[in-house]
């Protein structure tokens, strides 16, 4: 039976380091198993921590080593630890391979200053608190990004990195993320990259600039899972030539889609946590909490005209914690509707805020480790089939087949991933079983010697795609606000955003981006009437599917 796949927790299980690399790394080394992500540090660790001395693993609560000097991960007791685990002269990465527990080692030329100045921050921070007697001291915080998939941690890592020109003070960045980086759609998404295929609409600019700075991305960030590749395009039972050899001739015919010049594949959870990672060793946080509505203030300066313009002065979590922020980012998913009840909270006067996003359920499947893959890496989108299915293959680089497109997508009530809801946390989304037998059905016809007659996916997992009813993302600010929002990017998430991450970043810094245009993208295209939720897309009148 396959297993069905669990968002990855905070911190991946990792190989053990040898001591001779722990000390060459100057660096913090984590082993660890689930049932140790959340334990706290034993009183004999603190005092150990605070007099610089190397402490013994007996006397550890958990599997942590420190090295004497190195920042204490997970922020002395209490926080979770992060998808960042390396200081000093080397840092160790989550890529694509979590599940196995594998490491990699990756050294830009830039991470030992940036990574030094990430540790002297926590550790002054952490002698601060304990000075004062365990208190916290107030900060506020000059962005704080709610959700750490794709879109947030995109615009966290541009905004370590200021904007191209602007000369302003480096600003402070938290990231709140309820349970893991790239805990959904971001991390359970095919990563699917096409440059021209958004071309004549408003999404083109965003297809053809967020393809190339993948690209840029993957050097910069060391991917190991980012090449370009041929698509091919099939129709599902119908004998024919076919330009994959693990392709059945007998029931699959395919052609030459597109090229090189204009598709490539990422895996999404190494990118979305490469991101984050280099993110929060130029200095922006990470904490594991669940936002649960903001306070709200009214500044000084012009008022609407019902005179009850109001901005938000701080993010309160469900554990009682209140982090104060000149501005807020709303990068959830289909998560991001719940906001709208927080900031109309109390509000009188005005037309409340509409988020009329809608959830799709998408069930994917992961078949690892196939020979065939490696050797012909081609991307096959295949035609509507008996089965109901559209299938979408994506070979990976490390030699993974990626399924979806399995057809009968479940369009979401939104108040089901609302608080109270049966699905208000990305952990409690369950793939579809009837889609998953009828894609097994067309794929052990059309790639019998990849899936076998018996054989089944080693992973079994769904996410939810957040999707605005023009099928165009909610990108901008929220009326006059200080709030801002960037979601509902559906089946493009991945290749949107970077360039997203990166507009955001600059129209949080400067007021204007100079990446995007976002007018077609604002959030407030909606406020004048409560847009119907369907299934159909509002511009066209065409059904969501899979492609849309």
């Amino acid at each position: 039976m396959p297993s069905v796949a669990q968002p990855p927790l905070s911190l991946s299980p990792w190989s053990a380091a040898t001591t001779q690399e722990r000390h060459a790394c100057g660096a913090v080394n984590v082993r660890h198993k689930a049932d140790a992500m959340n334990r706290t540090c034993s009183d004999a660790v603190r005092s150990a921590w605070q007099t610089d001395q190397h402490v013994p693993l007996t006397q550890m609560r958990g599997a942590l080593t420190f090295v004497p000097g190195a920042a204490y991960v997970g922020a002395l007791c209490a926080e979770r630890v992060s998808n960042r685990v390396g200081y000093g002269k080397a840092q160790v990465s989550v890529t694509s391979e979590w599940r196995r527990g594998r490491t990699e080692r990756h050294r830009p030329a830039s991470l030992a200053q940036k990574a030094q100045l990430s540790t002297g921050r926590a550790l002054r921070a952490s002698a601060a608190t304990m000075a004062s007697g365990g208190k916290q001291e107030e900060i506020e915080y000059d962005v704080v990004i709610l959700g750490a998939g794709i879109i947030g941690a995109a615009t966290a890592y541009y905004l370590s990195r200021q904007v191209e020109g602007v000369d302003t003070p480096r600003v402070r960045v938290l990231v709140i993320e309820r349970e893991a980086v790239a805990c959904s759609s971001s991390g359970k998404a095919g990563g699917f990259l096409a440059r021209t295929w958004g071309d004549g609409g408003d999404t083109q600019q965003l297809h053809r600039v967020s393809f190339a700075l993948h690209e840029q991305l993957a050097a910069e960030l060391q991917l190991t899972s980012y090449r370009k590749v041929n698509t091919l395009q099939a129709q599902p039972f119908r004998k024919g030539a076919n330009a994959s050899s693990w392709l059945s001739g007998d029931a699959c015919r395919s052609s030459l889609m597109d090229d090189t010049t204009n598709t490539a594949q990422v895996t999404p959870f190494e990118l979305t946590a490469r991101l984050m990672q280099e993110a929060q060793a130029a200095g922006v946080e990470l904490v594991h909490e669940t936002a649960c509505g903001f306070e709200l203030h009214r500044p000084s300066g012009p008022h609407d005209e019902a005179g009850s313009r109001r901005e938000v002065a701080s993010v309160r979590t469900q554990s009682g914690k209140v982090f104060r922020c000149r501005k807020v980012l709303i990068a959830m998913g289909v998560w991001s509707t719940t906001v709208a009840a927080w900031l109309d909270a109390g509000a009188k006067g005005r037309a409340q805020l509409q988020l009329p996003l809608e959830g799709i359920l998408s069930t994917s499947l992961v078949f690892e480790r196939k020979q065939k893959v490696l050797d012909e890496p081609f991307a096959v989108f295949c035609g509507e089939d008996r089965n109901g299915c559209h299938l979408e293959l994506y070979p990976r680089a490390n030699g993974d087949l990626y399924v979806c497109g399995m057809g009968g997508s479940e369009i979401l009530d939104i108040h089901r991933v609302v608080p109270g809801g049966d699905i208000e946390a990305p952990s409690r989304v369950r793939p579809s079983a009837s889609r998953l037998d009828a894609a097994m059905n067309t794929l052990r016809a059309i790639a019998p010697g990849l899936v076998g007659e018996d054989g089944g996916p080693d992973i079994v997992q769904a996410c939810i795609r957040p999707c605005a009813p023009d099928a165009k993302p909610l990108m901008g600010r929220l009326g006059r606000s200080n709030a801002f929002i960037a979601t509902g990017h559906n089946c493009w998430g991945i290749l949107w955003g970077p360039a997203s991450g990166k507009a955001m970043a600059e129209l949080l810094l400067t007021g204007k981006s100079a990446t995007l245009d976002l007018s077609p993208f604002e959030p407030t295209r909606f406020m004048p009437q409560k847009l119907r939720r369907s299934r159909q897309n509002a511009a066209t009148g065409e059904e969501v599917g899979e492609f849309w």
